[in-house]
């Protein structure tokens, strides 16, 4: 019997209807020569260093002193007790059958979570792969008859694992000595994280350099110009750092300025690239707010229900075999753009690069048109429409610009909207996207003559402050994970890289927020006071380096390819564990003071009417609490987490504006305030009456 696993048992179930084990079987389905069964994500996982000879003692302080602590080997256990029969039903069927033939996702991660199953039941059965980018029937077919040899991945394999290794001896090992040494009644656990303290520190680091920029006003002089019956704004070729400068040059404009050159060109904006999963986390957290997890995990249903390909990709391009298919799907969704957008027999062949497709291609729709409401719709038009426009016509505009000595006018009017006519999602008909494709606002300018006169209509020095470095979005904070080596000093010729992958970076910036290091003001990603302590603490170690951690990024890379060697890199990782370590004990503990503590003099406790409110690491509370005030605010209500600006709004108005929710029953989303009644001391929604 072949036995076919896949990672959950909704991709599980595709799966066996496509091979016809349509038998359900405790566990897994069977029928025509197939068992195809699941893992529930990891069913195995490393071993805690508690399980280790020497580290039994639940009080860490009593084993500091054997840390930094390097397994040999790592051991393997099951993920946690609800998954054991699920876990020993796989191994069941591994023992028994004559093939296994491994589905989960097609990944790192997804090649792991098969690995450890494999490796913990002891099993020396043959494998081979199923590589898709889809679930569709097609993709499917495509996929059982061309498996692969599970050695294929073994490289993949060794860089999940190494990634998985890594983490743990620096995770581990730091998170405990960092404990020992700053925790307090306030944060018991100060996590420290191979890419998460990294990402910390890049979002301190913004949050202090807007802080603390000094505005610089500017100075440029403008003047109004008519001709024609028409007005237009000139403006003059640099700004100054006072005013005097600029009303000077403009104390010399007479009564008309006489245009001194005028250029005609015609520009082209090319269509965008297609989405890889970075950039449609970006481009939906700028459209509609939604957080990089959020997204992932609406992607990975629509990529379960088959509408779309296979998420966690980092690239832009498809294969040139796929244009076929890419002809027909477009041709299935041209009832949605106006007639002319797409030619259908010259579509653009950018998109098309063998050399740039990595494990996956990009997220693409598969062909299925469907009609989604709410998130789910949001996500799916937001893959069409891009898919759409990454083949349309370019964009044809035509710019003029008017020379009038220093002085410069700049307009642009569409000849041909080209792949901007594709617009499914927003209203306005924008589309906003990475900062390479900014949308210019039209200005038509009067047609002026070369070395005519223009009458002056007015003359302003306007005046412009700098604005600081903006504190991070998670679209903004994704771009600089993705492209962080750009804040080294490479060589142009030097490939560039990022750290965490597309598949990760999501869970990365979740769980500085679920360690309150970091709360979401907003859409902006704010330093909450213990995150702050911990970039004081980090930012100025290897452990803190971004730079460091994108070395280390790329050296997983290529030890997927083969090109370098896991023993290495997790000697280089120890390296760094223990020299942290050192490190660690030249640190003054009285100097930081961890906690997520915050006191507001302005936010009186609504109980006692004595004490003021403080934030503490699960709740909200009231500072006169050893007199015996009780008030109490858990910060999570319904499945969403509560910022401290909520939390005044409920105590000092009564209720917060409406709030996302989604419905435990239904799973839709809902909108609506909540407020806290101190007669039953809990939170509740607050629903208008129609």
């Amino acid at each position: 019997m072949k036995v076919v696993i896949a990672e959950k048992p909704s991709v599980a179930r595709e799966l066996a209807n496509f091979l016809g084990a349509t038998s359900k079987q405790d566990g897994y389905l069977e029928g025509n020569g197939f068992q195809v069964t699941w893992a529930i994500g990891h069913l195995v996982r490393l071993e805690d260093l508690n399980s280790y000879p020497g580290f039994e003692s639940k009080d860490w302080k009593d084993t500091q002193s054997s840390l930094p602590y390097i397994p040999e080997p790592f051991r393997l256990v099951i993920a946690r007790d609800d998954v054991k029969k699920q876990y020993f039903t796989v191994k069941r069927l591994f023992d028994n059958a004559t093939e296994i033939i491994v589905a989960t996702d097609a990944g790192q991660e997804g090649e792991l979570i098969f690995r450890y199953i494999y490796s913990l039941s002891g099993s020396k059965k043959p494998f081979r792969r199923l590589w898709v980018s889809s679930l569709t029937s097609e993709a499917l077919e495509k996929g059982f008859l061309n498996l692969k040899s599970g050695s294929d991945y073994d490289d993949l394999y060794f860089a999940a694992k190494a990634r998985s290794e890594a983490d743990w001896i620096l995770g581990i090992n730091l998170t405990r000595l960092y404990t020992v040494k700053f925790a307090n009644e306030s944060i018991r656990i100060v996590s420290i994280g191979r890419v998460q303290t990294p990402t910390l520190n890049l979002i301190c680091k913004r949050f202090t350099e807007n802080k603390n920029f000094q505005k610089s006003p500017f100075f440029v002089p403008l003047v109004t110009l008519n001709y024609d019956s028409k007005d237009f704004i000139v403006k003059y070729e640099s700004q100054f750092p006072a005013p005097q400068a600029a009303n000077e040059v403009l104390s010399k404009v007479g009564a008309t300025l006489r245009c001194t050159d005028k250029r005609i060109e015609r520009v082209t904006t090319n269509p965008p690239k297609l989405f890889n999963l970075t950039h449609l986390q970006q481009h939906l957290n700028k459209c509609f707010g939604f957080s990089a997890q959020k997204t992932l995990d609406l992607l990975q249903k629509l990529y379960e229900a088959k509408l779309v390909t296979y998420p966690r990709t980092d690239s832009n391009y498809l294969s040139v075999d796929m244009r076929g298919d890419v002809e027909r799907s477009i041709q299935k969704f041209m009832a949605m753009v106006e007639p002319g957008a797409i030619d259908i027999s010259a579509i653009n062949p950018a998109p098309f690069d063998d050399e740039k497709v990595t494990d996956h291609h990009a997220i693409i729709p598969t062909g299925i048109v469907a009609n989604l409401e709410g998130d789910e719709g949001r996500i799916f038009k937001s893959v069409v429409e891009r898919f759409l426009q990454a083949f349309a016509k370019p964009c044809y505009d035509e710019k003029t610009t008017l020379i009038f000595g220093p002085f410069k006018a700049i307009g642009k009017v569409p000849i041909d909207l080209g792949w901007k006519k594709i617009s499914l999602v927003l209203s306005d008909g924008k589309s906003p996207d990475d900062d390479d494709q900014v949308e210019d606002e039209f200005i038509r300018l009067p047609n002026v003559p070369h070395h005519s006169d223009c009458s002056v209509v007015s003359k302003e020095c306007h005046k412009g402050l700098t604005a600081p470095p903006a504190i991070f979005t998670e679209a903004t904070l994704l771009k600089a994970m993705e492209h962080a080596s750009d804040q080294m000093d490479l060589p142009d010729t030097d490939r560039r890289f990022g750290i965490g992958t597309p598949a990760t970076r999501a869970g990365i910036i979740e769980v500085l927020i679920h360690r309150s290091y970091i709360e979401r003001q907003g859409k902006k990603l704010v330093p909450t006071r213990a995150g702050q302590t911990l970039y004081l603490l980090t930012k100025d170690t290897k452990i803190g380096s971004i730079e460091l951690t994108a070395i280390f990024e790329e050296k997983l890379q290529a030890i997927s390819t083969g090109q370098y060697s896991q023993r290495n890199f997790l000697n280089e990782i120890t390296t760094l564990t223990a020299q942290s370590a050192i490190v660690l004990h030249t640190i003054d503990e009285r100097e930081h003071t961890m906690s997520v503590v915050r006191e507001s003099n302005a936010i009186t406790c609504p109980k006692c009417k004595k004490g003021t409110i403080l934030e503490k690491d699960k709740f909200f509370g009231c500072s006169d609490w050893k007199s015996g005030c009780s008030f109490k605010i858990w910060n999570e209500f319904a499945g969403r987490k509560l910022s401290f600006s909520q939390i005044t709004a409920m105590i000092k108005k009564g209720r917060t504006s409406p709030l996302k929710f989604t419905s435990s029953k239904t799973g839709k989303e809902f909108e609506a305030p909540i407020r806290f009644n101190l007669e039953t001391e809990k939170l509740e929604f607050i629903f208008e009456k129609s």
